[in-house]
This record gives C-alpha cells, structure tokens and sequence, in this order.
C-alpha cells in the first residue's frame, strides 16, 4: 500500500463523522431593508440613520439609512435566537423595528414601518 492509499484510509473516516454531525453550514444573508414612515405621523428625515442588526446583544452588523429610508447590510446569522433590528440616530433613543427568527432566503427585501415618532433624549 501506498502512502498516499493509507493516508486517504485515515482521513475517511473523519470525513464520514464530520458530514455526519448535522452540522448546518452558515450562510451569508445580503439584507436590503426599506424604512417606511408610518400613516398618522409626521414624516421622519431619515438622513443620519443607522439599522443595527443584532442577535443576544450581539452586534452581526450595521447599515447607514439612505434619505429614502433605504439601506443594505450583510451578515451570517446565528443557528439560534431572533435577530432584533433597531434603528438608531444621534439624539433618538434606538427603536426595535422587528425580531426575525429565520429568514425566507438569502437576499431578503424587507419593509420595515417605523413605530413611533423617534423619542428626543
């Protein structure tokens, strides 16, 4: 036998417990997300927004709003635990927008209404 032949003989079981481990392969998610003003309010300037995406008080990423309400953020998310989305701007208490369990795909499209008029610290 070969070195190589026996070297292969080793490593095949290995192979064999690594794919049999049920171990999910993280995948990447490419967020583009829409913040919407809410009907009833007066329209908010979404110039200086900021989505923070988070997981157990974990940061997974942060997006710059665009003055459509507008803004893109990628990150992997966690196998376990509702990722929370809030929006943050100087001078404005951070507002939870949603908590997502799982997402439908890997590039989502989201709409997300702001709740309330941002509270001025």
């Amino acid at each position: 036998m070969s070195a190589r032949y026996f070297r292969m003989l080793l490593l095949l079981p290995l192979l064999l417990v690594v794919l049999a481990s049920g171990s999910e392969v993280s995948i990447r998610v490419y967020i583009t997300g829409h913040l919407k003003n809410q009907p009833g309010y007066p329209p908010v300037d979404f110039r200086g927004m900021m989505v923070l995406i988070k997981c157990k008080q974990q940061l997974l990423a942060q997006a710059r709003v665009d003055s459509t309400g507008t803004f893109h953020a990628d990150f992997i998310p966690p196998a376990k635990g509702s990722i929370d989305f809030f929006c943050a701007a100087i001078g404005m208490k951070p507002l939870l927008l949603a908590s997502v369990q799982t997402f439908d795909s890997d590039t989502p499209d989201m709409n997300f209404p702001l709740p309330a008029i941002p509270e001025k610290k």
